[in-house]
């Protein structure tokens, strides 16, 4: 009966941690009335002592009570301010876990032994719930700490992906601490085992795809970085030549002012030819032509294009096409890289821009004709991709694009010739 009650008042006191201190690190145009506040802290206190009167203290109860639990406060009550709701959720889930651990493994692991049965309850009392509301007191106390904790948080910036698998990996912590210390079904224990794996997987796969986009990132800034001592170079090149001609000019030696600007122009026209007849492949053709504004063009060519399966017209038709349409979606500014190379039978091309990321619901109907997200009034656009696609599988390739929040990548894939 004592537990009973006690058990009762913890839950109340997580209910009203949760949705006080996430109410009180919001900004205040977001806030919540106070009936809206008392109405979530009760749904919540029902789901958790409902789900505890089913079924128990299971180790499975510890997902599902979380999960209704993030369902009410989060995605229901504060869904204009889910990201920073969930960040305030997280970090008093994890002063809750870390309680219910050490307390936890304090009783059942080294205490209990020594105790006689009939002072279980006070005990675990003592033990286990007392310190839980002793921390409690301690964050209402002290939320504006809580508040610059989660001021921090928010200026690192976590994924929404990150933040999610934190929370389940406390689930985790606490389930296995359920099925350490009380005799659960042999079903439930696979259960749990299965699903950790999955979950490792997961978060393995997770950081692995993290890590290979920072080192695309690395790349790149070590290509901007080249880029710009090249820019710098050519800077300070013509510094020296704008003093001179404006030497001149204090002078009233007007005549060899011109006379030097013709040097200047004759000499980067060389340089440019020169450039010109090094890299004359049908990708530096198209990359002269664009408009660069503020992108920086990246071209890695080695693949054997002149031995595609393909037209040469149609070929500059396809990657020309694909590019003119990332120069537009990066609004002249931004990182274009354009990479060829040969994979057994087939020559890849990627074209990737750093651009805005295309909605999963566009990728499905961008290859479609007369399909654009531009205004398209008059009915003349939305065809270019989808000759591409035509063009590339009537030749026996295939056509994959990607895109995500970092860069949008058009692989192309063409059989080369035996």
């Amino acid at each position: 009966m004592l537990i009973n009650l006690v058990d009762a008042l913890n839950s109340m006191l997580q209910a009203i941690l949760f949705i006080y201190l996430i109410d009180y690190c919001i900004d205040d145009y977001q806030k919540k009335s106070t009936i809206q506040k008392i109405t979530a802290i009760i749904v919540v206190f029902l789901i958790i002592c409902i789900i505890n009167y089913k079924f128990g203290n299971l180790s499975v109860c510890v997902f599902i009570t979380h999960a209704l639990e993030i369902f009410v406060i989060n995605i229901i009550l504060y869904r204009k301010n889910f990201y920073n709701s969930l960040i305030v959720n997280t970090i008093i889930y994890f002063f809750i876990a870390l309680n219910v651990n050490i307390f936890g493994n304090l009783f059942f692991g080294f205490l209990k032994k020594f105790i006689l049965l009939r002072n279980m309850e006070i005990l675990m009392v003592c033990v286990i719930y007392i310190p839980n509301f002793i921390m409690g007191f301690f964050i209402l106390k002290y939320k504006e700490k809580i508040k610059n904790i989660h001021n921090q948080i928010v200026s690192i910036k976590p994924t929404i992906t990150t933040l999610i698998l934190m929370n389940f990996s406390m689930d985790f912590i606490l389930a296995f601490y359920l099925i350490f210390y009380k005799n659960e079904s042999e079903v439930l224990r696979n259960l749990l085992s299965i699903s950790l794996m999955l979950f490792l997987g997961i978060i393995i796969t997770y950081f692995i795809n993290i890590d290979i986009k920072s080192h695309k990132i690395l790349e790149l800034n070590k290509n901007l970085y080249e880029k710009n001592i090249e820019l710098k170079t050519v800077q300070a090149s013509y510094a020296k030549e704008i003093t001179y001609m404006q030497d001149l000019y204090c002078m009233k030696k007007i005549d060899k002012i011109g006379e030097k600007l013709k040097d200047i122009i004759n000499k980067s026209n060389v340089e440019a030819d020169i450039k010109l007849n090094e890299n004359n492949t049908l990708i530096n053709n198209i990359v002269r032509k664009i408009k660069y504004g503020g992108i920086n063009v990246i071209v890695e060519d080695e693949g054997s294009l002149s031995n595609a399966k393909i037209t040469e017209i149609e070929l500059h038709r396809i990657i020309s096409n694909i590019v003119n349409n990332a120069v537009k979606a990066m609004k002249e500014t931004g990182i274009l890289i354009i990479k060829t190379y040969d994979i057994k039978d087939y020559v890849v091309i990627i074209i990737e821009n750093n651009g805005p990321k295309i909605e999963e619901d566009n990728i499905s109907k961008i290859f479609e004709a007369g399909f654009t997200t531009k205004n398209n009034s008059e009915k003349n656009h939305g065809y270019g991709l989808s000759i591409v696609k035509e063009l590339i599988e009537k030749y026996g390739g295939n056509l994959n694009l990607i895109s995500n929040d970092i860069s949008t990548k058009f692989e192309i894939r063409l059989p080369l010739n035996d």
